[in-house]
């Protein structure tokens, strides 16, 4: 599966694009059909607040695609 990372208002280092391609990779686990995942992180907002982050991924698997979305604090934490 290709793994296609974009950031805007801010930039990924090299750390944390390996880690959104692990944690995405494993996604084929589940979605073994899957052609292409296409991650998408924005600054939604300069000032700090709950919401400052948004997090898309979209998920292309031949008949019908998976999507989420979701707001985050910070852009990336590990857990």
């Amino acid at each position: 599966m290709d793994i296609l990372i974009h950031s805007e208002g801010f930039t990924l280092d090299d750390r944390k694009k390996a880690m959104i391609e692990e944690k995405v990779g494993r996604l084929e686990n589940y979605a073994p059909r899957a052609l292409r995942a296409r991650v998408t992180l924005r600054l939604d907002s300069a000032h700090h607040n709950d919401k400052q982050f948004a997090a898309k991924i979209l998920i292309e698997i031949p008949g019908n695609d998976l999507a989420a979305a979701k707001h985050l604090l910070h852009a990336l934490k590990h857990q």
